[in-house]
């Protein structure tokens, strides 16, 4: 399967996988229980862009504030404080100018506490992974993860990406940073039939939680951003 293949595969819209039995999920990512080859995980990764949750291309401090000002909603009100200046109505221009610099001020303030626990929560994913490519299980960054790839836990570990459990031998996973539960949740690989919310769907493990007991395999559903800890700051 060629890059422009899993593009247009339709994966990007997050799927109820609980609710697929293990060998269709599989199956719909194009993987197999063997994983991926080494050339096709490259070619996903360059395509949906490494595992993590902040950006390696973070714009400067200076750059992000004057960002805001590049909005149709500002364009407006800073075209009527420039017409004020022409005409000589000043203190309106003046009042005009300051709600806009006001309000990119507050938008600036909310990104920045957004990247803050952006880096927080990047701080929950392993550096490394055990993943099988081209059959035999390699360990590797854990942000050159992508979609499809089989995984190997076992306790201690923490989990790096989102994934649908194909094996599962008793296991328990601390949900902590997702749920705020301390008490580590039984793990299973049977399909779920009704639709559960996200603390309730056994057969998956996410992002920035630890194994506290067992061992399983896991096939990846989502990475960096498109993952639940991802999610939780868009």
């Amino acid at each position: 399967m060629t890059q422009q293949n899993f593009a247009s595969s339709g994966l990007k819209p997050a799927f109820a996988w609980y609710r697929f039995d293990a060998a269709c999920v599989v199956k719909r990512l194009h993987s197999s229980e063997t994983g991926l080859s080494a050339e096709e995980a490259r070619l996903r990764l360059t395509e949906l862009g490494r595992n993590q949750l902040c950006s390696d291309k973070d714009k400067s401090t200076v750059r992000r504030f004057f960002s805001h000002f590049n909005n149709v909603l500002i364009y407006g009100p800073l075209a009527a404080a420039g017409l004020g200046v022409i005409l000589g109505h000043g203190f309106v221009a003046a009042v005009i100018s300051g709600v806009v610099i006001f309000n990119v001020g507050k938008r600036f303030t909310e990104e920045n506490k957004a990247q803050e626990a952006l880096k927080d929560k990047e701080k929950l994913l392993p550096p490394q992974a055990r993943v099988m490519r081209n059959g035999q299980v390699q360990t590797i960054d854990a942000r050159e993860l992508v979609e499809g790839d089989i995984v190997v836990l076992q306790a201690g570990d923490g989990v790096p990406a989102d994934m649908r459990l194909l094996e599962a031998d008793s296991l328990l996973v601390n949900q902590a940073a997702l749920t705020g539960s301390a008490m580590a949740v039984s793990k299973q690989t049977a399909t779920i039939a009704t639709e559960v919310t996200m603390g309730h769907r056994d057969n998956l493990v996410f992002c920035g939680t630890a194994v506290s007991a067992g061992r399983a395999t896991g096939i990846v559903i989502a990475t960096g951003s498109e993952t639940e800890l991802g999610r939780m700051n868009q």
